[in-house]
């Protein structure tokens, strides 16, 4: 035992000591307990990571396996005479309709007719059971007539056409896009085989401009011609009736029935 002063100071100070030892463990406990979370937060992105990675993995062979079985598949698909049509210079107000028709027909009949071939809107085309031609317009409106997506008979030709709306004149840039339509284990899946594009030249003519100009701004020369001259005849016929003016020979024609 220790009776002496000194030793109640020990032991009052190893008692203080004790207590501010608490106090900064009571501040460093909730520290503590936001690591811990931090932590499991950690390992439960890390889990995750992996699975996307497995099942990122597993898509990308997937897709490989979808991709050489769509070469297989085209491979083996039959041919057709591709042709785009339509004409190079329209006027604003005609119907622009191009027109594209895939043709099938035996490969070597249908490379003895292309031999000599020049146009380069008529070209060999991989074709499938079912296909997909679409219309892509730049700085232009295109509707299309037929549908876009149509079975493939084995000897008769098929048809797109399309509407297309121009609002000014100029030229006019386009691509047509051409997709077989394959079934790959179940599901339809689209592999474009070729792309053809087209540009056509719009005309404006005067009278257009002037017909689009009275369509566009009636409202305005109705209050600005029709309305001031028709008070300007208004005036007359009351100022002949008064007698302040004399007769006028076209005024006379209106009044007459």
């Amino acid at each position: 035992t220790c009776d002496s002063p000194r030793c109640d100071n020990l032991v009052a100070e190893a008692h203080n000591l004790r207590l501010k030892a608490l106090e900064q463990l009571s501040k460093t406990q909730p520290a503590i307990e936001q690591l811990n979370e931090l932590e499991a937060s950690l390992y439960q992105k890390i889990a995750l990571r992996t699975e996307y990675t497995v099942k990122r993995d597993q898509l990308t062979q997937n897709l490989e396996l979808a991709e050489n079985e769509l070469d297989i598949q085209l491979a083996k698909a039959l041919v057709a005479h591709g042709e785009l049509k339509y004409n190079d210079v329209y006027n604003i107000d005609d119907n622009i309709i191009p027109t594209f028709t895939l043709l099938p027909m035996p490969e070597k009949k249908l490379n003895s007719e292309l031999e000599n071939n020049e146009n380069p809107f008529v070209r060999k085309i991989k074709i499938s059971d079912k296909m997909k031609v679409v219309l892509r317009p730049i700085n232009f409106s295109a509707d299309p007539i037929e549908s876009e997506i149509q079975p493939i008979p084995t000897t008769e030709k098929n048809t797109w056409s399309w509407n297309v709306n121009a609002d000014s004149g100029g030229k006019y840039s386009f691509t047509v896009l051409i997709d077989a339509l394959l079934v790959i284990n179940g599901s339809e899946i689209s592999r474009t085989v070729d792309k053809v594009p087209g540009q056509f030249h719009v005309n404006v003519s005067p009278y257009f401009l002037f017909t689009r100009f009275v369509s566009t701004n009636y409202q305005w020369l109705t209050a600005v011609l029709f309305i001031p001259f028709a008070g300007y005849v208004i005036g007359l016929f009351r100022k002949e009736k008064a007698g302040v003016v004399k007769p006028v020979r076209w005024l006379n024609r209106l009044k007459k029935p």
